[in-house]
């Protein structure tokens, strides 16, 4: 009679190999999947100021995007009718950014707080129209 079936030799052989193509395949994953997180958290940000400055033509208003103490606390972006560079209680608020983990976003100090846009695109502090 003959049995069918693996030797134990086999399995361990298979689960030998099995194992050195996980231990190849997960870091190079765990990479990717970070980089991907890195791209989304990018773009999502970029997304952001393009409409805070969108914003800013279409109403010809001061439109800020400011950060939650740090830019990975998240943001929010209104529409700064007096020109405080503070939103207000009467200013609506057009778009909240929540807090991102694990990615760290550095700002120089003219973006270190918050990007601001006035009616025609161009970027300015709060409470000057014609520079910075």
């Amino acid at each position: 009679m003959y049995n069918r079936g693996f030797t134990l030799l086999e399995l361990l052989i298979t689960l030998v190999v099995i194992a050195l193509l996980l231990t190849l395949g997960v870091p190079s994953f765990s990479s990717q999947i970070q980089n991907n997180r890195l791209k989304t958290v990018t773009l999502n940000l970029f997304e952001t100021i393009a409409l805070t400055r969108t914003k800013a033509v279409a109403t010809n208003k001061r439109a800020i995007i400011k950060n939650a103490g740090k830019w990975e606390d998240g943001w929010e972006v209104f529409v700064d009718d007096n020109d405080n560079g503070l939103r207000d209680g009467d200013e609506n608020l057009l778009l909240t950014g929540e807090k991102i983990q694990d990615i760290r976003i550095v700002a120089n100090q003219p973006l270190k707080k918050y990007i601001s846009f006035i009616g025609t695109g161009e970027s300015r502090f709060v409470g000057k129209s014609n520079g910075g």
